[in-house]
């Protein structure tokens, strides 16, 4: 039943990538996991911050929710450590029986209640291997009063509004049925967290449409490589309906870690769309984890109009660490009119209880047809430590003078927007009075108020903001290609054609855009996305990005 002995001298084994120690010198009866989070469990190393968990200290370990025997399922859907791999992303805890132990003692480890059903213990037997226990497992040392007891532990999902993420674990020390001793460890389950545009870019996923976004994908195949990062082409022919291309509205990617273990893990939306199921069919597998929470809801996410748009994750989105929100702060959007419309609250309120890049910002989407927040802010790092962010934002008054500027240079009569709007020229597109005026409320309403909130909330300045020209129709869709909808892989960032007038074989539009990212060190490519913008989307909305989370630890970061 016990995993060692402990020897006269001081040694120190090592299991599937944890290091589990003990002294030569013995002290009182303990239960102990990596609280000190250097990788190894170890006595007496481990015995300080195991009664109450905090960001400082205690023992983490993983919802150990990737694929390592690739079964199509993650390993905490089973009772079974699935192999060695599987067994490195479990957390070890000992435990050490007191002294002159007779066989009429017993051992018994105990989970609280509230995490007990959220979370999985497994006993190394005398043949190395683990096999699953319950809760209030009675155990004992078989004879030999200097054998260590070893566990391990993984978490069936995420902390959410029904858990903290925490669990104790208990050890009582019986003899004839009274309870002598107890000692108690907490863990806390690592959460999810998501990574910004500041971190950089591994991999761009993106759907074929053949006949559609041809040219799309010859600019990504030339320029995602340079920006040293790999392209990810679903085939058209996949397995999914072939509209379907939204990969930003499929999934968000982010990552967990405990100490010596990291993992990227999708969170998948819930649209109840073929290609959702390519982050479980593809992307699951050892060491990339996969999570869902929450179920479809057909109002909220069939994409069929109205609010139907509301639960993509195109509508979760997430700023970069500032001063004040050390991981980055993540934000959702809501409909204004209706109570009821925002992101699935199950998702929010898992988000709110990861607590690293908590809480998640609210932000009114209801103006917009798709109703999405990746509509309205794109954060581009400036490579610089005093001003590290600028925040592309949507302004109405941008574009209306930047169109005044035109027309005042005799440029009036020049083909705008002409891919999109039939023989609409710089004049006829500002003569439209009605329009005019509807985006000028917009930007009063609802434009300045986003702008406002982005300043007070996500740790930017107001003149971090650059505004960038766009301009909608009465429902809600933009009628400018929307530039802030754009794509950050490390040196490159991808923004869509914007189909301005082109005088002298230069498009007005993009030439502006230029004069207004000049400040940013970033290569800009302009990538025609003319099939996206018509169906209401644009380059953010059409890929997807893993990211690497860097070096540091989210553990090391100052929460207060």
């Amino acid at each position: 039943m016990f995993s060692r002995t402990l020897m006269a001298a001081s040694f120190v084994f090592v299991v599937s990538g944890c290091t589990v120690t003990a002294g030569a010198q013995r002290v009182a009866t303990a239960l102990v996991a990596d609280t000190n989070r250097d990788g190894v469990v170890s006595l007496p190393g481990d015995l300080d911050g195991r009664a109450t968990w905090s960001v400082g200290s205690g023992a983490i370990f993983l919802n150990n929710c990737d694929d390592d025997d690739q079964d199509g399922e993650p390993d905490n859907a089973d009772e079974v450590v699935n192999g060695d791999a599987d067994l490195s992303d479990l957390a070890r805890v000992l435990v050490r029986p007191p002294r002159g132990m007779s066989d009429a003692t017993k051992l018994v480890l105990e989970v609280d209640p509230v995490a007990a059903d959220r979370v999985r213990l497994f006993e190394k037997k005398e043949d190395g291997s683990f096999s699953v226990v319950t809760t209030g497992v009675e155990f004992t040392t078989g004879g030999n009063p200097e054998s260590l007891a070893e566990f391990a532990i993984e978490a069936k999902q995420f902390a959410d509004e029904q858990w903290d993420g925490l669990a104790t674990l208990t050890l009582k020390v019986k003899r004839e049925g009274v309870v002598e001793l107890t000692d108690s460890v907490q863990l806390k389950v690592a959460p999810w967290i998501m990574l910004a545009n500041d971190k950089a870019g591994e991999v761009v996923y993106v759907r074929e449409f053949p006949g559609r976004n041809d040219e799309f994908l010859a600019s990504l195949k030339r320029f995602v490589p340079e920006a040293a990062a790999e392209l990810h082409i679903i085939p058209g022919d996949a397995p999914y309906e072939p509209y379907e291309i939204w990969l930003q509205d499929t999934m968000e990617i982010g990552y967990t870690e405990m100490p010596g273990v990291r993992m990227p893990v999708v969170l998948q939306a819930n649209r109840g769309k073929t290609i959702d199921e390519f982050s479980r069919n593809t992307l699951l597998g050892p060491d990339f984890g996969w999570y869902r929470t929450g179920d479809f809801r057909p109002k909220f996410g069939a994409g069929e109009g109205g609010v139907s748009w509301i639960d993509w994750f195109g509508n979760l989105e997430i700023a970069p660490p500032t001063e004040t929100w050390p991981q980055g702060r993540m934000y959702y959007g809501y409909a204004a009119e209706d109570g009821e419309a925002q992101l699935d609250s199950r998702i929010v309120s898992m988000i709110a209880a990861q607590g690293v890049q908590a809480p998640p910002l609210p932000m009114d989407v209801s103006w917009l047809l798709i109703k999405h927040v990746d509509e309205m802010v794109c954060f581009v790092p400036t490579g610089t430590d005093s001003d590290p962010y600028k925040v592309l934002v949507p302004s109405v008054e941008a574009m209306i003078d930047l169109a005044e500027s035109w027309i005042d240079a005799g440029h009036g009569e020049a083909a705008f927007l002409d891919v999109f709007e039939e023989k609409m020229t710089v004049a006829s597109f500002l003569g439209d009075t009605a329009l005019r005026e509807y985006n000028e409320e917009l930007q009063r309403e609802h434009l300045d108020t986003s702008n406002a909130l982005i300043v007070s909330e996500l740790g930017v300045d107001e003149d971090d903001l650059i505004h960038v020209p766009a301009y909608y129709k009465a429902d809600g869709r933009s009628m400018v290609p929307n530039m802030v909808n754009s794509l950050l892989v490390n040196d490159t960032l991808f923004l869509p054609d914007p189909n301005g007038p082109v005088v002298e074989g230069e498009d007005q539009l993009e030439a502006h855009m230029i004069r207004l990212l000049s400040g940013l060190p970033q290569k800009k490519v302009f990538v025609d996305d003319r099939q996206y913008h018509k169906w209401c989307g644009n380059v953010h909305c059409a890929t997807n990005t893993l990211r690497d989370p860097g070096e540091i630890k989210w553990w090391e970061v100052n929460q207060e």
